[in-house]
C-alpha cells in the first residue's frame, strides 16, 4: 500500500511537481434542450464537456513505463483522454486502461477505476485527488411552445397548427430539457483502493487523528460534498 503511494509521488517527481497553489472546482449545473435520440455530446459546448477550455501540452505515462507527449484534454462524459493530432483533429486514445498517469499543463492525473483522478496532495501513505465527471440527470419534458411540462400530452406532440400561416402546420421536434451536473468529487487513495472523501473514510485512513478530524469539522463546518472543504481538511491533517 505504502509503496504504491510512494510510486505516485516518484512519478510526479519525474514528470514535474505539483503546483504550489491548489484550488478545487465547484460543481456546475445546467440544462440543455435536445431532440429525442440526439447524441448528447453533440449539443453540449466544448467548454462544458472538456476539463480545460483549450487542449494543453501534456505527457502520458503508460503502465509499461513508456511515455508519449501531445496536446491533451480530459473529456468529462465517460472520463476519457482526448488528444489532437498534427492535423488538428480531435481523437480518443484507443485503450484508456493502458494509462498509468497523465500530466496536462501543471495538473497530474492518475488513472483508476475507469476514471482520471487529479492528484492534489499526497503523503507516503495516502493521496488526495479530485474526480470530475459530467452526469446527466432525469430529463424534463418540454411543451410545444418551449415550456417545461410534467405531463406527456404536450411534449409528445410532433406538430401544431399555425393559423397565421397559409401552410397551416409547423412541424416541431420532440424536445426534452436535459439537466446535467459536472461533479468534482474529493477522493482519498491509500495505494490500493479509491475512497470518497467522507467523514467515515477520513477516520478510516487517519486512525490516529480522530480527535483532530472531529475538532476541525466542528470548527470549520466541513461539507464533505465540497471538494474544497475536504482538500483543506486533508492538508490540515498532513501538516
Amino acid at each position: 500500500m505504502k509503496n504504491k503511494v510512494l510510486a505516485i509521488a516518484s512519478l510526479i517527481c519525474i514528470m514535474g511537481t505539483l503546483p504550489v497553489a491548489l484550488s478545487a472546482q465547484k460543481s456546475q449545473r445546467g440544462i440543455i434542450q435536445a431532440a429525442i435520440g440526439t447524441d448528447m455530446a453533440s449539443v453540449l459546448s466544448e467548454d462544458v464537456v472538456y476539463m480545460y477550455p483549450e487542449f494543453q501540452k501534456g505527457t502520458i505515462m503508460f503502465n509499461d513505463n513508456t511515455f508519449a507527449e501531445g496536446e491533451l484534454n480530459l473529456y468529462l462524459i465517460g472520463s476519457t483522454l482526448h488528444f489532437r493530432d498534427i492535423k488538428g483533429d480531435t481523437l480518443v486514445l484507443k485503450d484508456q486502461d493502458l494509462i498509468n498517469m497523465v500530466s496536462i499543463g501543471k495538473d497530474y492525473y492518475m488513472r483508476f477505476d475507469k476514471a482520471y483522478v487529479r492528484i492534489l496532495n499526497e503523503t507516503d501513505k495516502v493521496a488526495f485527488g479530485i474526480r470530475s465527471i459530467l452526469h446527466f440527470e432525469q430529463p424534463q419534458k418540454v411543451g410545444a411552445y418551449g415550456t417545461v411540462n410534467n405531463t406527456a400530452a404536450i411534449s409528445e406532440m410532433s406538430s401544431i397548427v399555425n393559423f397565421g400561416d397559409a401552410g397551416g402546420t409547423t412541424y416541431l421536434k420532440s424536445l426534452k430539457n436535459i439537466p446535467y451536473v459536472i461533479r468534482h468529487d474529493g477522493m482519498l487513495y491509500d495505494g490500493t483502493k479509491l475512497y470518497m472523501a467522507t467523514r467515515k473514510n477520513f477516520l478510516k485512513l487517519f486512525p490516529g487523528k480522530k480527535n483532530d478530524i472531529i475538532d476541525y469539522c466542528r470548527a470549520h463546518k466541513v461539507d464533505f460534498s465540497n471538494a474544497g472543504h475536504t482538500l483543506a481538511l486533508f492538508n490540515y491533517l498532513i501538516q
